[in-house]
């Protein structure tokens, strides 16, 4: 089942979720298929517990970096348009701006798996690690769900060692303010991992 909710501007879109996406793998192979030439996709956030990690809560885009020759990012846009248009998701799902967060380099260096889709299509996941740690990072109370899931996932309950992986991925937060935030954040996920 897809979730439908009204966005920001008045639209409405579906977001998907792990218990009725569409049949990725399928798409991904069509799609890849129909490309002329090589597409790389590096995908983290909350689309890549879905996707890669078993995670059944639900996003509205998997964040991205992309690399592809001009012409072959041209190809994929039209099919990225259609999966958009046949799944009633917004124009962005496949969602770039996560580049102008976190450098790209720092993304496709915590690729830890790969698929290929059809002849021209690679999807890489970033670790579980690097997924915990920006998720931490971040520490949004939206993402306390995610972080959770990836807690018990991992196995990691020790907030010292959580603290260390995300200072390890993102040292431009290891300072006092930034440290206090974060460290509070894991603390209630944590809360919700043991149960207290």
């Amino acid at each position: 089942m897809q979730e439908v909710y009204d966005d920001a501007k008045g639209g409405r879109r579906r977001e998907c979720r792990a218990d009725g996406c569409p049949d990725h793998a399928g798409d991904a192979h069509r799609g890849g298929n129909r490309l002329t030439r090589p597409v790389e996709i590096a995908a983290t956030g909350g689309g890549v517990l879905l996707l890669a990690y078993h995670y059944s809560g639900s996003t509205p885009d998997l964040d991205s970096i992309i690399r592809s020759s001009e012409d072959a990012g041209a190809e994929l846009s039209l099919v990225v348009d259609e999966v958009a248009s046949d799944y009633g998701f917004g124009p962005r799902w496949l969602n770039e701006s996560v580049g102008n967060k976190v450098p790209a380099a720092r993304i496709l260096g915590t690729v830890d798996r790969r698929e290929t889709f059809g002849k021209n299509l690679t999807v890489g996941y970033v670790s579980e690690e690097f997924l915990l740690a920006s998720k931490c990072q971040a520490a949004r109370d939206k993402d306390i769900p995610q972080v959770t899931y990836l807690l018990r996932s991992t196995g990691m309950t020790d907030a010292s060692v959580i603290i260390r992986a995300t200072m390890k991925h993102f040292p431009e937060k290891n300072n006092p303010v930034d440290c206090e935030h974060i460290e509070a954040f894991i603390d209630e996920c944590l809360w919700g991992v043991r149960g207290w």
